[in-house]
C-alpha cells in the first residue's frame, strides 16, 4: 500500500534529524553555553515564525499539483511557476520586515550579558538571508508532497536537517560559539538543501519552461494560501509563542530549560506527521465516501501507535533527561516533558480532521478556528508563566490542543476512535504517576509499567486490523495473536 510506505518513509526521513539533534545538543550547551543556546533557540524560532510568508503557497501547490496528478505536466509546470512568483514577491517583504521584528524580540526577552546581545545584532544580517530558502524550501516540499515523491522528499530535508545541525556546530568548534558564525554556518546548509530540492522538482513535477500564470490560478493559489497563512500566523502563537513569554518573564536560560523537553517529546508525533503528509495528496484526489474510509482507517493506526508511544515516553522521559542532561538541567526539564506528552497525544489525532479540510479546500474554517482559540490561550498562557513558570506553559499547551481536537473533529464531522476515552484515562493516570513520585521511587517504576502494558494491550485488542496491516506491511503477518487472525 502506497501510504504505508510513505508513511514509512517519512518516519525515517524524521528519524535521522532526530538521532543527530539527541547527539548534538549536550555538545551545543558544552561549546556555546545555555544562554547563548536560548538565544540561539529565539534565532530559528523568529525564522519560523516568518515562515508565513509564504502566504500558504506551499500547502496550497501541494494540493493544487495532487488534484492535478493525472493532467498533462503543463498544468503542473504552470501552477509551479505562478507559486514561485508569488514566493519571490512575499520574500523580499519579508526580508524587509524580519530585521526590525529581531530588534522587538531582543528588547523582549531578558538577554543576560551585553556581549550576547551584540552577537544577537550582528548576527541578523545572516538570518535574514536564511529567510527567502526557508520560504522557496516549503514551495519545493509542497511540489514533491503533491507528486507523492516522499523517498526524495525525505532523503532531502534529512540531509537539510543533519546540515543545518552540524554545520553551525563545526562552525562552533572551529571557530568559536559566536552566533553570527553559527548562522552563516545555517545559511550555508539551507542554501544547499534548496538546491536539491529544486534539482528533484525540476524531475518530478517536471518543471518545464516558465510561461505566464492564468489569473484564475493565481486567484485560487492566492485564496487557498491566504486561509493557510490565518492559521500559520495564528498556528505559531497557540504552539510556540510559550517560549517567547517565558523568555520575557522568565529569561533565556528558562527558555532553553523549557525548549530542551519540549524537543524531546515532540518527535513523539514523527508518525501521525508521517502518516498525514502520506494521506493528505490522496484525500485531495479522493471523493467524500474515500476519503471518510481514509480517515477512519488513519485515526484506528493512530490509536494502536500513539497511546503506547506517549505511555512508554511518560515513563522514559525523566530518566532519559536525567542521564542526557544530568541532574542539574535534567531534573527541572523533565515535569515539562510530562504535561506536554498529552498534549502530543490528542494533537496527533487532531491532525487528520485538520489535513481532511484542507484536503476538501476548506482552509478557512481551520483559520476561524485558530482565529478563536489566540486570544483567550494567550491570556490563560500569561497567567500560568507568571504564576506556575515553564510546567505552568506546558500544561496551558496540552490544554489547547485537547479544546482544539474537540472542536476540529466537530466541523470536519469526523469521529475519534471508540476507543479515545479509556485511552485517555491510561494517559491520564499515567501523567499523575510521573508527576507526584520520585524518580526512583518502587512505586513509580510499579505503576509505570503496568499502565504502559495495560494501554499497549487494550489498543491492540480493540484494534486487530490495524495490528494485521502493520505486521504484513513488516513481512511479520505470522507473528499475529490468533484473536486478530480471527477477527
Amino acid at each position: 500500500m502506497s501510504v504505508s510506505r510513505h508513511t514509512l518513509y517519512n518516519i525515517a526521513g524524521s528519524a535521522v534529524p532526530i538521532a543527530v539533534s539527541l547527539a548534538t545538543v549536550p555538545i551545543y550547551l558544552s561549546r556555546i553555553g545555555l544562554d547563548r543556546y536560548g538565544v540561539l533557540a529565539i534565532c530559528w524560532l523568529i525564522l519560523g515564525q516568518f515562515a508565513v510568508f509564504d502566504f500558504g503557497l506551499g500547502r496550497a501547490a501541494a494540493q493544487r499539483i495532487a488534484a492535478l496528478a493525472d493532467a498533462p505536466a503543463e498544468d503542473r509546470s504552470r501552477v509551479f511557476w505562478a507559486s514561485a512568483r508569488l514566493t519571490a514577491l512575499f520574500s523580499i517583504a519579508a526580508m524587509v520586515l524580519l530585521a526590525p521584528a529581531c530588534k522587538l524580540a531582543l528588547d523582549t526577552v531578558k538577554v543576560p550579558t551585553p556581549q550576547l546581545r551584540g552577537e544577537f545584532v550582528a548576527a541578523l544580517p545572516w538570518l535574514v538571508g536564511c529567510l527567502p530558502f526557508a520560504l522557496f524550501s516549503s514551495l519545493l516540499n509542497g511540489a514533491l508532497s503533491g507528486r507523492r515523491e516522499f523517498l526524495k522528499l525525505n532523503l532531502l530535508t534529512s540531509f537539510g536537517s543533519i546540515a543545518t545541525a552540524l554545520f553551525p556546530l563545526l562552525s562552533a568548534i572551529a571557530f568559536g560559539p559566536n552566533l553570527p558564525h553559527l548562522i552563516a554556518a545555517a545559511l550555508t546548509a539551507r542554501l544547499l538543501t534548496t538546491l536539491l530540492l529544486l534539482l528533484a522538482c525540476r524531475r518530478a513535477v517536471p518543471l518545464l519552461r516558465p510561461v505566464r500564470p492564468l489569473p484564475g490560478e493565481v486567484r485560487q493559489l492566492v485564496s487557498f494560501g491566504g486561509w493557510v497563512t490565518i492559521s500559520n500566523v495564528i498556528g505559531p502563537i497557540l504552539t510556540i509563542w510559550d517560549r517567547f513569554l517565558i523568555g520575557a518573564v522568565l529569561g533565556s536560560a528558562a527558555v532553553a530549560l523549557y525548549v530542551i523537553p519540549y524537543n524531546l517529546v515532540w518527535q513523539v508525533v514523527i508518525i501521525p506527521n508521517a502518516l498525514t503528509a502520506a494521506l493528505y495528496p490522496l484525500l485531495a484526489a479522493s471523493g467524500a465516501q474515500e476519503r471518510g474510509r481514509l480517515t477512519r482507517s488513519a485515526l484506528n493506526v493512530l490509536s494502536l501507535v500513539m497511546t503506547p508511544a506517549v505511555l512508554f515516553g511518560l515513563m522514559a522521559a525523566g530518566p532519559f533527561l536525567h542521564l542526557w542532561l544530568g541532574a542539574e538541567r535534567g531534573d527541572p526539564a523533565a515535569p515539562v516533558a510530562y504535561l506536554l506528552l498529552p498534549g502530543l497525544w490528542v494533537n496527533s489525532f487532531a491532525l487528520i480532521p485538520a489535513s481532511h479540510l484542507e484536503a476538501q479546500a476548506q482552509p478557512g474554517r481551520l483559520a476561524r478556528l485558530h482565529l478563536a482559540e489566540v486570544l483567550p490561550y494567550v491570556a490563560i498562557l500569561y497567567a500560568a508563566v507568571h504564576f506556575w513558570g515553564i510546567e505552568g506553559a506546558a500544561f496551558t499547551w496540552s490544554l489547547r490542543c485537547t479544546v482544539d481536537a474537540l472542536i476540529l473533529f466537530r466541523i470536519a464531522k469526523d469521529r475519534m476512535p471508540r476507543t479515545a476515552a479509556i485511552e485517555a484515562a491510561f494517559v491520564a493516570a499515567a501523567v499523575a504517576v510521573a508527576l507526584a513520585t520520585p524518580l526512583l521511587s518502587p512505586l513509580r517504576w510499579t505503576l509505570l509499567p503496568l499502565l504502559l502494558a495495560g494501554g499497549t494491550g487494550f489498543v491492540l485488542w480493540r484494534h486487530p486490523e490495524e495490528l494485521l496491516m502493520a505486521l504484513r506491511l513488516a513481512g511479520r503477518e505470522r507473528w499475529a495473536p490468533a484473536w486478530a487472525r480471527a477477527r
